[in-house]
């Protein structure tokens, strides 16, 4: 029994308190600072760090440090899905390990396209902050946070021993009719034109909870979309349907002839229902021949044709589909 006593006694202090050790402060808490659906437009945040600190399913950059990305607000099972890789992800990624190399001063530049208006660092661990013992950042990060540091455009919003938090003062929202020059620059792929000269846009649109969101009016001309590009998108403005094209090398835009009331539409083509149905179908017919609903057919059959003995007596012999006779 007193060996038993001794054993807790270590554990006493955090018992007494309550919070047996966890850290005081969330990193949910610290990214509440972060402005949610501002009138400035929407946005995306950029995690970097150790996977095992990041709120989200982390992609690899390099040994040691990954990524994650979501939008702004509050994170949301929408942000935890992964989606395939495609040239805005790359984009992204080849970005990012620019400035872990301290290869540009210009990542801000490179990453508006994107949306990318934070770019936010866990160092370590949240700890309490009574705990003198917290482990340090791996050097990889901290090599990230020194590139972090020479950037032009960024600007250190929040600096603590366990986070980092620098703000991108070249984003533009995720969704905005770009300025006449802007949309010149839209046109041409690669990261040259990007380099020359901050990005500008003339209106905001808002996304909402959903992808088309709230109607807005906007003048004709070029309205950019931070998103990989696909031909599913349409911008519908005043009842006329915008197709997309490439902007940037790897984001979406949409030249309109007309000004109007501008919407977000996905478009799902009819193919796509149709393999939908077909595999619906297919998972369908599996189902029934895994699970062999004729069985229970054959059992019903089975038991209307057995033959019961009543009583004790075996004068009298009653099938289940026959009616009484004498043997």
């Amino acid at each position: 029994v007193a060996v038993g006593l001794l054993a807790v006694v270590p554990s006493l202090p955090y018992a007494t308190s309550g919070d047996w050790g966890q850290p005081e402060t969330t990193l949910a808490q610290l990214l509440t600072q972060l402005p949610k659906d501002p009138d400035d437009g929407d946005y995306r945040v950029a995690f970097v760090g150790e996977s095992g600190l990041l709120p989200l399913a982390p992609t690899a950059l390099s040994a040691g440090l990954h990524y994650a990305v979501s939008d702004d607000g509050e994170i949301t099972l929408r942000d935890r899905w992964i989606p395939p890789a495609n040239d805005a992800s790359t984009w992204l990624e080849q970005t990012l390990e620019l400035v872990g190399s301290g290869s540009t001063v210009r990542a801000g530049r490179l990453l508006a396209p994107l949306a990318v208006r934070y770019v936010v660092v866990p160092l370590t661990p949240l700890a309490s902050t009574d705990d003198e013992n917290a482990s340090t950042a791996a050097p990889i990060v901290r090599t990230f946070v020194d590139g972090l540091a020479n950037q032009l455009d960024m600007r250190r919003a929040y600096f603590s021993s366990s986070l980092v938090i620098y703000e991108n003062v070249a984003w533009i929202p995720t969704l905005t009719k770009l300025s006449d020059e802007s949309a010149v620059l839209s046109e041409q792929a690669g990261t040259d034109a990007l380099l020359t000269v901050d990005l500008d846009f003339d209106t905001v649109l808002r996304m909402g909870e959903t992808l088309s969101g709230d109607p807005s009016f906007v003048e004709e001309g070029t309205v950019h979309f931070a998103a990989p590009h696909s031909d599913s998108v349409v911008l519908n403005v005043g009842g006329i349907d915008v197709q997309s094209r490439v902007a940037f090398g790897g984001t979406m835009a949409f030249d309109s002839p007309v000004a109007g009331l501008a919407r977000l539409e996905l478009r799902t083509p009819w193919f796509h229902l149709l393999a939908v149905f077909v595999q619906v179908a297919m998972w369908a017919l599996a189902v029934l021949a895994i699970g062999d609903i004729g069985r229970f057919r054959r059992r019903s059959l089975l038991r209307k044709s057995r033959r019961v003995t009543l009583l004790e007596s075996e004068d009298v012999v009653l099938s289940m589909n026959e009616t009484p006779r004498q043997p």
